[in-house]
Formats: structure tokens, C-alpha cells, sequence
């Protein structure tokens, strides 16, 4: 974005958006929805796939963040963030875990026994958000503006 002091990069996770999908990724998606159909519980399916998404994206998403920091107008001394949902976070805690250069993040809907182990590596200032709630994982202190940001009248926004 130009103009408003910072710079953005989207990576879609694998088999996810225009990437193409593997049979693992099919195999998954048809074991959900049985499960759906059937009435029985899809988080352990989910929280399966996902594990599986995060061990293959981690990697990936590390060298996205190589690329732009090549850049003259990035550079690499700026700070970096990661925000992530679903998917975005059950890739995100591994990768904020595994990433120095992430300086904070922020998640939202999580499933933190899964994730645990991870979390308590972040050693940046993180935020989870679910159902309308904000906490943290266990090994971080919240972080969160004390006062909200004044609205901004521009194309930051």
C-alpha cells in the first residue's frame, strides 16, 4: 500500500485459494464433510488437516517474508507483523513460534490445546481473539492499545 508506512504480503495456505489441492487435501475435505453429515465432530479432522497445512506452510511463509525485505523501500530493519484467522492461526502460532522477525501478531480463532506447545515459544507481543473475546496464550502477557486508534480520514483505513 502506498503511502500509508507499511507493506502487506498474502501467501494462501497450501491447497487453499488458487493453489492447487493435493489428494491429502481432498481426502480431508471428504472426511469432514462424512463427519458433518453424519453428525460427528469435525474438530479432530480439522485440527488434523490443520497441523498438517501448518508443516508444510511454515516454510513457505518464511521465505515469503524474505522477498520483500530484499526490497529497498521494505528493507529489513522494520518491524513485521502477522495476523491470521482459522486457518491463519493454526498456521500462524507455528509460524510466529518458528519466525524472529515477527515482532507481534495477532490470532483469532484457536484451539489452544493444540496449539500450546507452540504458543510458548512466541516471545512477541500477541493477541487471540474468539467469540468476541481477547486473551492470550499462556506463556504471553495481553497485548492491546490502551486507548483506541483515532479514525483516520485516508486511504490507510
Amino acid at each position: 500500500m502506498r503511502g500509508c508506512g507499511y507493506h502487506v504480503a498474502v501467501l494462501d495456505a497450501p491447497g487453499h485459494g488458487d493453489r492447487p489441492r493435493t489428494e491429502h487435501d481432498e481426502r480431508e475435505t471428504a472426511a469432514l464433510f462424512a463427519a458433518r453429515a453424519a453428525g460427528e465432530p469435525e474438530g479432530p479432522i480439522v485440527v488434523r488437516y490443520n497441523d498438517h497445512l501448518a508443516k508444510l506452510a511454515v516454510p513457505e511463509y518464511r521465505q515469503l517474508l524474505d522477498a520483500p525485505q530484499q526490497l529497498p523501500e521494505t528493507g529489513t530493519d522494520g518491524p513485521v507483523g502477522f495476523w491470521g484467522i482459522n486457518t491463519g492461526t493454526a498456521i500462524g502460532v507455528p509460524f510466529v513460534a518458528a519466525e524472529p522477525r515477527i515482532t507481534a501478531a495477532v490470532f483469532g480463532q484457536h484451539w489452544p490445546h493444540v496449539l500450546a506447545e507452540y504458543a510458548k515459544r512466541i516471545t512477541v507481543p500477541s493477541s487471540s481473539t474468539s467469540s468476541g473475546t481477547t486473551s492470550t496464550y499462556p506463556a504471553r502477557r495481553a497485548w492491546r492499545s490502551s486507548t483506541p486508534s483515532p479514525r483516520r480520514r485516508s486511504p490507510c483505513t
